[in-house]
C-alpha cells in the first residue's frame, strides 16, 4: 500500500504544488452522517490515492503523525480500502505506514505495513478503533539506529530495523478498484487532522501538497497546514 510520487516532485516542491489546486472549503455540515456508498463504478482492479504529501532531505525525515478519522467506506468484494500515515523513499520503492483498513462486508483492522526490500512488504494487523472516532496513526524513523517505530493511539505496537532511509511523508486514502468508495462523502469527508512531521528541526506542521490520482472521481480539500480532507465525488 504505497503511492509513488514522481521523482521530479521530490526535487522541486514549487513544482509539486501544481499537482492539484489547493482548495480551502468549509467543514462538514452539522448533522451530516458517515454512511457507506456504493459508487457503482467499474471493477477495474486499479489502485487510486487521495491525500497529501511532503518531501524533505534523506536522513532528515524522522516521522509523521495524524489524527485520522476511522471512516467506514463501501468496499467491493475481495478488495480493501484504507487510510494511513506513511514514511517512504519513492526512488527505492520502500515504505512504512500505520492506519486503518476495511474489507468487504465491514471487517476492519488497524494495521502496520513496511518493506523489507524494494516492493516486498509485510502487513501486521491490530484491533480496529470505533468508526467515527479519531485515532493517531504514527510512523517514526530513528536514523542513528535505522529503527522504524509504529504507534497507534499513542501506543507503540511495533519496532523494526530496516536498511532504507525515508525522504518523504504522506497521508492518503487508498482504494484498489474504482468499484471501491474512496473514504468520505460530500457531507462527511474523511479527515486527516492535526498532522505533523519531523523534518530536520523537529516536529512541525505538515503543510502538505495535495495529490489525487483519480481526477474527477475524488475531491481533496486542504483545510489548513495540519488538516486535509478527502471524499468520493460519487457519494452525496
Amino acid at each position: 500500500m504505497r503511492l509513488h510520487i514522481p521523482r521530479w516532485c521530490t526535487r522541486g516542491l514549487a513544482v509539486c504544488a501544481l499537482i492539484m489546486p489547493l482548495t480551502v472549503l468549509a467543514a462538514p455540515t452539522v448533522g451530516a452522517t458517515q454512511t457507506k456508498c456504493d459508487p457503482n463504478r467499474t471493477n477495474n482492479g486499479a489502485s487510486y490515492f487521495d491525500g497529501w504529501f511532503n518531501t524533505g532531505n534523506a536522513g532528515q525525515v524522522g516521522g509523521i503523525y495524524s489524527n485520522i478519522e476511522n471512516y467506514s467506506p463501501w468496499v467491493y468484494p475481495n478488495s480493501s480500502v484504507s487510510a494511513w500515515s506513511m514514511l517512504d523513499n519513492p526512488s527505492q520503492d520502500e515504505w512504512a505506514q500505520a492506519g486503518w483498513i476495511e474489507y468487504a462486508y465491514g471487517s476492519r483492522d488497524s494495521f502496520v505495513e513496511y518493506t523489507t526490500s524494494p516492493g516486498n512488504y509485510t502487513t501486521q494487523l491490530y484491533p480496529a478503533y470505533a468508526v467515527g472516532d479519531y485515532t493517531y496513526y504514527t510512523t517514526m524513523y530513528d536514523g542513528a539506529n535505522s529503527y522504524f517505530t509504529f504507534q497507534i493511539a499513542g501506543n507503540t505496537v511495533y519496532q523494526r530495523q530496516l536498511s532504507w532511509v525515508p525522504d518523504q511523508a504522506q497521508n492518503y486514502g487508498e482504494i484498489h478498484t474504482l468499484a471501491d468508495q474512496m473514504p468520505g462523502n460530500r457531507s462527511w469527508p474523511e479527515d486527516f487532522s492535526h498532522t505533523y512531521w519531523w523534518d530536520a528541526t523537529g516536529w512541525q506542521v505538515f503543510n502538505g501538497y495535495a495529490n489525487n490520482t483519480g481526477g474527477g472521481y475524488f475531491t481533496n480539500m486542504v483545510m489548513s497546514s495540519t488538516d486535509d480532507q478527502i471524499y468520493d465525488n460519487y457519494c452525496a
